[in-house]
C-alpha cells in the first residue's frame, strides 16, 4: 500500500517466492496484477513460462540420532535428500560438522536420480569432552561435479554427564568380511556383575541390521547378542553399536568398514564345475547306448 501524486510514475518491485515443488509439467501460470484505490481498479495478466531447473538438490530432512548429548559421545547425522531437477545426480558429497567446535566427517552417495528421495548413510561426529551448550549443525551436499552446493542447518544440546553403568563388562566382536547382498553374523558378549539382575539394551546402526533389542542377564552371569549385516553396495561406511542397561551406557563403538562386491571368480568357479559335471553324465549315457 503506497500513495501517489498526479503526474508522477511510481515504481514497486514485488517479489514472489517460487514453490520448489511446483508442478511444471503445464511450463505455463498465468500473473495476475491488480492495482486500484477505492475508486478505480486496472488489472493485468501476464504468461509466465515456468520451467524445472536442470540441478536441484533440497535437504529434506536432518535427522539427529539424539536432541541432547553428553560430552566425549557420538552424534549420528543422517541427511534425507530430493532431487527437483531433471538431471540424475552422481557422487554427492555429504558434509556434517559442528564449525564452533571444529570437527566434521562426511560420507558419500552414489547417484540420485530426478523426482527421487534417499537417505544418505549416517555421518558420526565425536562430541569434544569439553564441549557444552547449543551447537549448529551444518549440512553441505555438494553434487554436478563439485558446481552446485546446497547449505542447511539443525541444532544440537550439548548438556550433562553421560551415566555410565561399571557394574558391566561387554565385548563386541570385529565387523569384517562384508559382501554385498550377503548376512554376515556378529556377536555382543555382555557380563552382568552387579548384584541384581540388569536389562541390557543393543543399537546397531548402518547396513540394514537385524538384531534382538534386549536381553535379560542374572547377576555374575552373561549374555549374548546376534546382529547381522546385509550390505547393499560395495565400499567405505560405517556401523555403530552401543550397548545399555537401565543405570546407564555400557559402552558405544563406531566401525569403519570396506564392503567388497561378491565374489566373480567363486561364480565362475562354481559354473565350470556344473558343465563338467552335466559333459560327465552326458558322456556317461552315451557310452552305455
Amino acid at each position: 500500500v503506497f500513495e501517489v501524486q498526479d503526474g508522477l510514475a511510481y515504481k514497486k518491485i514485488l517479489t514472489l517466492d517460487i514453490p520448489e515443488d511446483l508442478d511444471v509439467s503445464t511450463h505455463e501460470y498465468i500473473l495476475h496484477v491488480e492495482v486500484y484505490d477505492s475508486q478505480d481498479k486496472e488489472s493485468y495478466a501476464y504468461t509466465l513460462y515456468v520451467e524445472q531447473e536442470r540441478h536441484d538438490i533440497v535437504v529434506e530432512d536432518i535427522l539427529l540420532s539424539t536432541q541432547s548429548v553428553a560430552p566425549g559421545e557420538y552424534l549420528g547425522v543422517k541427511v534425507r535428500l530430493e532431487n527437483q531437477g531433471y538431471k540424475d545426480e552422481e557422487d554427492l558429497k555429504i558434509t556434517v560438522s559442528i564449525p564452533s567446535l571444529g570437527i566434521s566427517n562426511r560420507v558419500y552417495m552414489d547417484e540420485l536420480v530426478s523426482g527421487e528421495q534417499e537417505s544418505a548413510q549416517s555421518a558420526y561426529l565425536v562430541i569434544p569432552s569439553d564441549a557444552a551448550g547449543e551447537y549448529e549443525v551444518l549440512v553441505s551436499v555438494e553434487y554436478n561435479n563439485g558446481y552446485s552446493e546446497v547449505v542447511e542447518r539443525s541444532f544440537i544440546l550439548v548438556s550433562g554427564v553421560r551415566m555410565y553403568d561399571e557394574s558391566t563388562f561387554v565385548s563386541i566382536s570385529q565387523i569384517t568380511g562384508l559382501v554385498v547382498d550377503e548376512e554376515s553374523s556378529y556377536k555382543v558378549q555382555v557380563t552382568n556383575l552387579g548384584e541384581r539382575t540388569k536389562v541390557f539394551y543393543l543399537t546397531v546402526e548402518g547396513l540394514h541390521p537385524e538384531y534382538t533389542e534386549k536381553i535379560l542377564v542374572a547377576p555374575g552371569s552373561s549374555g549374548e547378542f546376534v546382529f547381522t549385516l546385509e550390505p547393499e553396495e560395495a565400499g567405505a561406511s560405517y556401523v555403530f553399536v552401543q550397548v545399555d542397561t537401565d543405570e546407564g551406557m555400557v559402552a558405544q563403538k563406531l566401525f569403519s568398514v570396506d564392503v567388497e562386491e561378491k565374489n566373480s571368480i567363486a561364480v565362475i568357479f562354481v559354473s565350470v564345475v556344473l558343465v563338467l559335471l552335466i559333459a560327465g553324465f552326458v558322456i556317461v549315457y552315451l557310452r552305455r547306448l
